[in-house]
């Protein structure tokens, strides 16, 4: 379960990024997480450019790096999320 491995490491940046807006709340959160639903044609990393998706997370049709299970392909999961994330708030640091 790579997907909530790398989701759960990024929780205390969305927490944080709620934190520093005001917005502890499930809607603050769950605001951060809908970037991940965004457009990023920019990302570097090409299979995050479009929106992350249910077919993202599947074994059937997810890119490699959503299914691999071991910790640097995880620990790369979770990198790119954030940068996704990143990309998506028009390059503000993350947290902001």
């Amino acid at each position: 379960m790579p997907g909530i491995f790398s989701l759960h490491t990024l929780f205390p940046l969305v927490y944080q990024s709620c934190a520093k807006g005001g917005m502890i709340t499930e809607e603050g959160m769950r605001s951060v997480l809908a970037l991940l639903l965004e457009e990023t044609p920019t990302h570097p990393h090409v299979d995050f450019r479009g929106p992350l998706r249910l077919d993202f997370w599947s074994k059937e049709h997810g890119p490699m790096i959503a299914i691999s299970t071991d910790m640097k392909a995880i620990s790369e999961l979770h990198n790119q999320i954030v940068r996704k994330i990143q990309l998506a708030r028009g390059a503000r640091p993350f947290p902001a």
